[in-house]
């Protein structure tokens, strides 16, 4: 008895077994031309199981036409919609020739109706797929001839050929000789995920935009002169020669907008392009907005006195509304670069220099060509100011004993002359030169010690004369005394 329902058990999962994995087979061809893609639907008979429906599709007879030679194994899985109430999915692996791509894309088509069918666009131009399934599978071919194209999806849109690949499917250029075994890729050829035509080891596309981009970007070790002599990969927003970098890196440094340098560089970050911290319209190679900037150095370094330079290689500044500092060249022949101070009174006038410190170290207020080390065009009010002239120079000779003064008679000839004191600028020198404080206040002092001598020696002729005149009235009164006595 117990033997009986062994075999029985045995005989039940046997044809169990044979049932459940008995497939069907059949050839399609697909007309039109071999330039298109043409729709062809396939039915879920899994639609109301737990399980998926599940197909393969194959290139039989790959070497009977020698233009169109290549071979493909897909398998594709699929759960349709069904009014929006299933759990729809489509899962396509599809392994092919380097040189054909026999799939377009793949849709549900069942979106707003029960039909249960699946649509996967295939080359045409008279091409035939042998199509294995595990359960019974109903084909239509929407050529034109077998069936009327485009297909019309019940309640949906119209399905008509493609003419190129959707970016979702897998394409490339795979080498013959690559594999891929069991999670592990060996490819001698580049690698494209969402596009074609790949241009790099491993080259991914975003093809959801009107205007494709680049997305991401792995390159490989080059040789002198043609690549990158370096390991990296690269970031890109279009494929160009020159421009186009967004981000890249090596073993040599990290590039915004610019190549990391082809050698062995201590520089590791270039940047193309300007740089903005708070916001994401910098008008600058660097603007930080809302912010401070920092700039320090630890002590007892060798660059602690210079924490940040600022270099400009074009003539003449660059100005922007608002406040700014610029530096620019004033002598490209000789790489000197000054300091500009702007400022803004008004919208309608904009920036305007209002401070300078020049190459040479001149620094000007109101004016652009300083040639003194602090040139002021307007008004200064100050406390106080100290003058420190050469102590040599000033005019405490005028005391000494051997200095010669200049008499008041021929000084009085002299100004006759010139309209002026001797020593001192005239108007016209004045109006061209300006007056110098610490010389000006020394010649002053001068003239004063000069005038304070010629005071004194006029003091002592008055003080003779005064003497001498008071002697000559004792006599007078002397002589009239005598008179009037004799008068008696």
């Amino acid at each position: 008895m117990i033997r009986t329902t062994i075999k029985i058990t045995i005989c039940l999962m046997l044809l169990l077994s044979t049932v459940s994995w008995a497939q069907t087979a059949t050839t399609i061809t697909v007309g039109g031309t071999d330039d298109k893609y043409y729709p062809v639907t396939f039915t879920d008979p899994e639609w109301s199981s737990g399980k998926p429906t599940e197909i393969y599709i194959g290139r039989p007879n790959v070497h009977t036409d020698g233009s169109l030679k290549g071979s493909t194994l897909a398998n594709f899985k699929y759960h349709t919609t069904q009014w929006g109430n299933q759990s729809n999915f489509i899962s396509a692996t599809i392994e092919r020739s380097q040189f054909a791509g026999f799939f377009a894309g793949w849709a549900d088509a069942t979106t707003n109706n029960s039909s249960t069918k699946i649509v996967i666009w295939l080359k045409g131009g008279g091409m035939s797929y042998l199509v294995k399934s595990v359960s019974t599978v109903s084909i239509a071919v929407h050529d034109g001839v077998q069936n009327a194209l485009p297909f019309l999806e019940e309640n949906g849109p119209a399905r008509s050929y493609k003419t190129t690949i959707d970016s979702y499917v897998i394409t490339g250029s795979m080498s013959s000789s690559s594999s891929l075994v069991a999670g592990n890729g060996t490819f001698l050829a580049n690698v494209g995920i969402g596009t074609p035509t790949p241009q790099a080891n491993l080259d991914i596309f975003r093809g959801y935009q009107e205007t494709q981009t680049k997305a991401f970007k792995m390159f490989y070790q080059g040789s002198w002169g043609t690549a990158p002599y370096a390991t990296g990969f690269r970031f890109l927003d279009i494929e160009s020669t020159e421009g186009g970098k967004i981000l890249q890196l090596n073993g040599y440094g990290m590039g915004i907008g610019y190549d990391p340098p082809i050698y062995n560089s201590t520089d590791k970050l270039y940047i193309n392009g300007n740089v903005g911290i708070g916001t994401n319209n910098p008008l600058a190679k660097l603007e930080v907005r809302n912010g401070n900037i920092l700039v320090k150095n630890l002590a007892n370094v060798t660059n602690e006195s210079m924490p940040m330079i600022a270099q400009s290689l074009s003539f003449g500044p660059y100005t922007a509304f608002g406040t700014s500092i610029n530096t620019f060249t004033e002598n490209e022949g000789n790489n000197s670069y000054a300091l500009q101070f702007l400022t803004q009174e008004t919208f309608l006038t904009g920036p305007k220099e209002k401070f300078r410190i020049s190459a040479n170290g001149n620094v000007g207020i109101g004016t652009a060509t300083p040639n003194e080390k602090l040139s002021v065009n307007g008004k200064i009010r100050a406390k106080e100011i100290k003058v420190e002239p050469n102590p040599a120079s000033w005019p405490d000779y005028v005391f000494e004993e051997d200095y010669n003064i200049t008499s008041l008679t021929a000084l009085e000839k002299y100004i006759r002359v010139n309209k002026h004191l001797p020593e001192m600028p005239t108007a016209k020198e004045v109006a061209v030169n300006g007056v110098e404080l610490g010389e000006m206040n020394r010649l002053l002092l001068k003239k004063v010690e000069e005038l304070t001598l010629h005071l004194i020696e006029k003091d002592k002729q008055l003080d003779a004369e005064i003497k001498k005149n008071i002697s000559q009235e004792e006599r007078i009164i002397s002589i009239e005394k005598i008179l009037k006595d004799i008068k008696k």
